[in-house]
C-alpha cells in the first residue's frame, strides 16, 4: 500500500526519493491525508502550519535553516509528528552508532566542528545534536559553560541532566568548512567524521577486539529520511526530532552568543 507524499515546493531530490520508493510512496496534491514534506529555508513552519491545516498527517522538515522562537508551543498548534532532515545528524547514523553502544556508558564525548560564519548555527546545531543523543541527554537543554569566544572559534563544556560531560571545540573560517568530528570514549568507543558538502560519513566502532569501521550509507539522504518518515506514519510511532532540533538550536545560539 503506498502513501500519500506532498511536497511543499521544489524539492527534486525528494520527487527522485518517491519514484524510488515507489512501493510505498506516490506523490499527492495537496495536504490531506499525506505526509507533507517542508523545505526549510526561510519561516519554515508557516509551511508547515499551513500544511497541517490541511490535513497532513505528519510533517518532514528539509534541512531547516532557523528555529522558531518557541519550538514547543508550535509542537503543541501542529498537533501531528514532525521529523527534522538535518546534514549532519542523520538519523541511519545516529541508530547505527546507538546500536554500537549496545547501553554501555560513555565517560566521556568531544566534538570538533569547523564550518563557516554564515554556516556555524547550523554545524553547531548538529555537533549538540551529536552530543545529546550520546550521552543520553534526552531533548532538554544542557548547562552550558562556554569559553571565551574569539575570531576564530570558542568552546564549551556541556552536560545534560542524568548525562556525562561533553565538550565542543568550534573553529570558525572565512568560506568552506561544514565538517564535524565526535569521538566518544567509553567499554566501547566511537569517532564519527562528517562532511556534509561532499556527503561523506565514517563511522568507527572500537572494542576489546578492536576497530571496525562501518560499511558507508549509500543511500541518499532525502531517501533515508523520506523512509524513515513513511515508517513512522505506517506505525504510529512518537518522534522527538522537533522538540530535540529546538533544543539544539537554542544551546547552540548560547554557545556561538558574542
Amino acid at each position: 500500500m503506498t502513501a500519500p507524499v506532498f511536497l511543499t515546493g521544489d524539492l527534486p531530490a525528494y520527487r527522485v526519493a518517491i519514484a524510488s520508493l515507489s512501493h510505498s510512496a506516490a506523490r499527492a496534491d495537496g495536504p490531506a491525508g499525506a505526509l507533507a514534506v517542508i523545505r526549510g529555508d526561510g519561516a519554515w513552519w508557516e509551511d508547515a502550519r499551513r500544511a497541517a491545516a490541511g490535513g497532513a498527517v505528519a510533517l518532514l522538515v528539509d534541512e531547516p535553516e532557523a528555529a522558531p522562537t518557541d519550538v514547543p508551543a508550535l509542537r503543541g498548534e501542529l498537533g501531528v509528528p514532525v521529523l527534522v532532515r538535518r546534514p549532519s545528524l542523520r538519523s541511519g547514523i545516529v541508530d547505527d552508532a546507538l546500536r554500537s553502544l549496545d547501553g554501555s556508558a560513555l565517560r566521556s564525548v568531544v566534538a570538533e566542528c569547523q564550518a563557516s560564519f554564515a554556516d556555524a548555527p547550523r554545524v553547531v546545531r548538529d555537533a549538540v545534536g551529536w552530543m545529546r543523543v550520546l550521552t543520553g541527554g534526552a531533548d532538554g537543554a544542557p548547562a552550558v559553560l562556554r569559553g571565551r569566544p574569539g575570531r576564530h572559534g570558542t568552546t564549551a563544556r556541556l552536560r545534560w541532566a542524568g548525562g556525562v560531560g561533553a565538550s565542543l571545540i568550534v573553529t570558525l573560517v572565512a568560506s568552506g568548512g561544514g565538517l564535524l568530528r565526535v569521538r566518544a570514549s567509553g567499554e566501547t568507543a566511537l569517532e564519527i567524521d562528517l562532511d556534509a558538502p561532499m556527503g561523506r560519513s565514517v563511522l568507527g566502532v572500537g572494542t576489546s577486539a578492536g576497530w571496525l569501521m562501518t560499511p558507508p550509507r549509500h543511500e541518499q539522504p532525502e531517501r533515508e529520511a523520506l523512509r524513515r518518515a513513511l515508517e513512522l506514519v505506517r506505525d504510529g510511532s512518537p518522534t522527538g526530532d522537533l522538540a530535540g532540533f529546538g533544543a539544539d538550536a537554542a544551546t547552540a545560539a548560547t554557545i556561538l552568543a558574542r
